[in-house]
């Protein structure tokens, strides 16, 4: 990998490349936070909408059918006139309370499976229950409590028996099915603070992996460079740097490489012409002209312009030899 960064991306796209991750990852994060709380909030809704108040409802049939039963009870026993008619109101608002709480479990809560069987089971229950009652209640109206509690206490309080029992186990599966999604909250929140986590720390070793890669080719790019350059300006022009870097840097070696050569093709061209022309070859020429560029070419014009006043020198010197 960090050969391939250094062959085919520049610094300023590794630093690009440094950023993009930074925000994919927060993104990435973002995303895993928001996907997981949906989740969780949803585990909190199914509880808060469908199971506590589902089990609710489920103990408020069994309440009220108790109440109802204590209720039958109370109309055997009275004698008075006003009471048991009171007591009759009481028990059909309460069947027909009963009634519409059933038909409401059934639309809102019923989740299905078993409890679809167990539910519609304890509706027949009730219904046959509610059939008896009125027997009782009957007999009842005819003063006849001993029969009436007989019944009550037989065949009524075994379909009562079961039917609180049908409820009972309603109420313990929505308390299981409330726990199942509690749980289930907890778990996603304990996976999405592993996964933050994760993605933190993965997040963290690929930046600083990067950063510390980019960082020590840089330093050890800038060391070698100011050596170089601090030996070439000393004078040491066979001094070449080879630095394995990224491409700007490789360009920047490229460019100090040429510097330090044209430099030195510079000073051996210089010392050849000076020497040959101190030797009294007035005809002696560059052959490293392209080195001199900028304001080195000053100093090829100085050469020639030195050649050309002694070899006009030379010419009136001569002149003078004839006269004489």
């Amino acid at each position: 990998m960090r050969t391939y960064l250094k062959n085919k991306m520049t610094i300023k796209n590794r630093l690009i490349l440094i950023e993009i991750i930074s925000i994919l990852g927060m993104i990435i994060i973002g995303l895993v936070a928001i996907v997981t709380s949906r989740d969780i909030n949803q585990a909190s809704t199914d509880i808060a909408d469908f199971w506590v108040p589902s089990a609710i409802a489920v103990e408020q049939l069994n309440t009220d059918t108790s109440d109802y039963r204590i209720a039958e009870h109370d109309h055997i026993l009275t004698k008075n006139r006003d009471e048991i008619d009171t007591l009759e109101a009481d028990l059909s608002l309460r069947r027909q309370n009963i009634g519409e709480e059933f038909e409401q479990y059934i639309r809102f809560y019923i989740g299905g499976g078993e409890e679809d069987a167990l539910i519609h089971q304890a509706w027949k229950l009730w219904q046959q229950y509610a059939a008896i009652s009125e027997e009782i209640l009957e007999i009842s109206r005819a003063n006849q409590p001993d029969k009436a509690l007989e019944l009550l206490n037989g065949q009524s309080k075994e379909l009562f028996d079961e039917y609180s029992r049908l409820l009972k186990a309603i109420g313990n599966e929505k308390q299981a099915g409330a726990n199942r999604a509690s749980e289930y909250g907890n778990q996603l929140y304990s996976r999405l603070i592993g996964w933050k986590i994760a993605l933190i720390l993965l997040l963290a070793l690929l930046l600083s992996a990067l950063i510390i890669s980019l960082i020590r080719g840089m330093v050890k790019f800038i060391t070698l460079l100011v050596d170089g350059i601090t030996r070439v300006s000393a004078g040491d022009l066979d001094f070449r740097l080879n630095c394995d870097g990224d491409r700007e840097m490789e360009t920047v070696v490229r460019s100090v490489n040429s510097l330090a050569a044209s430099l030195k093709a510079m000073a051996d061209d210089e010392k050849r012409v000076l020497g040959e022309i101190a030797s009294g070859n007035l005809e002696a020429s560059s052959k490293a002209e392209p080195s001199y560029r900028g304001d080195f070419a000053a100093i090829l014009y100085g050469i020639k312009n030195l050649e050309t006043r002694l070899k006009e020198r030379e010419g009136s010197q001569n002149e003078e030899r004839i006269r004489e």
